[in-house]
């Protein structure tokens, strides 16, 4: 609401942990947890400060929401998300790497569920092309 009132853009993002459940099979649930607590921290800390981070559906899913972002400035953060998380996962217990689905309003779409619909698309495409990918909807 607050970009429409305001004819400013926004950047939206699905952040989606690649290999959870095998994460899990290997070292046990609680580990699986504290994989999906890093990884949301790490979203976060790595978002710009006027970024909306939140957890999504699945338990390795994170919404991003950076108002003022135009579609490429969208694909950039979204691969610095990409690129930094698996860098800095080296602490984990094994690497992880994500996929994200990026959109932006108003160009793909003006309703928060054709947005949703959108970053969820494209994050599919994005696990489907081989996973730690960013596709753009």
């Amino acid at each position: 609401a607050e970009a429409k009132r305001g004819q400013q853009s926004l950047g939206l993002m699905l952040v989606d942990g690649d290999n959870l459940a095998d994460y899990n099979q290997k070292f046990g649930y609680a580990a699986g947890n504290d994989m999906i607590f890093w990884l949301g921290q790490h979203v976060r800390s790595l978002a710009p400060s006027n970024s909306f981070v939140a957890r999504w559906m699945c338990g390795d899913e994170f919404l991003v929401f950076t108002p003022g972002l135009g579609r490429d400035q969208c694909l950039e953060l979204a691969n610095y998300l990409r690129h930094n998380i698996h860098l800095e996962s080296h602490e984990l217990l094994i690497p992880i790497t994500v996929s994200v689905g990026t959109a932006t309003y108003p160009e793909n779409g003006t309703t928060i569920e054709q947005l949703l619909e959108a970053i969820e698309a494209a994050t599919k495409l994005a696990k489907e092309s081989g996973r730690n990918r960013v596709c753009l909807f």
